[in-house]
């Protein structure tokens, strides 16, 4: 999985916060969707995280979920923002302004194994992509339909 010149990362800048995600995500129907069929990957507040923001059905809110790199993959993390700092401490860095070569997949297999399927990812636009480095090699993960890149339907 590696970026193209015409690719963008799949991940939101620090920048889309709680706020921010939520409100993208209900201007795209994702709270009448089913659970996780309307999602978003961002920057966490917690440097050198990522949260993937969806609406739940079941408990009528938006859910964030941390996720960090650690021995070689993608875990997820903690929603106690302590605790997430602790993980955050001890996780892979991106001052290396990379990630290892095999990263993205480990994400993209995270995700896909906790049903967030790849079609109903939201791309962020060319503002609101990360301008994180280490990030540039995570994009799109279904490789089917870009007219779709920006909707949920």
């Amino acid at each position: 999985m590696h970026a193209s010149s015409e690719s963008t990362s799949i991940i939101f800048a620090r920048e889309i916060n709680v706020d921010l995600a939520a409100a993208k995500l209900t201007c795209l129907g994702a709270h009448l969707l089913d659970t996780k069929a309307c999602w978003l990957l961002r920057e966490s507040s917690v440097v050198g995280l990522l949260t993937v923001t969806f609406y739940s059905n079941e408990e009528k809110e938006y859910k964030n979920n941390r996720i960090g790199f650690i021995d070689g993959e993608w875990v997820f993390v903690s929603a106690d923002r302590n605790k997430a700092l602790d993980f955050a401490s001890k996780a892979e860095t991106l001052s290396k302004s990379h990630l290892p070569e095999n990263s993205a997949e480990s994400l993209y297999e995270l995700l896909r194994s906790n049903e967030f399927n790849p079609k109903n990812i939201v791309h962020p636009n060319g503002i609101e992509v990360s301008q994180t480095s280490a990030y540039r090699g995570y994009v799109d993960f279904d490789e089917d339909e870009p007219a779709s890149r920006y909707s949920c339907w």
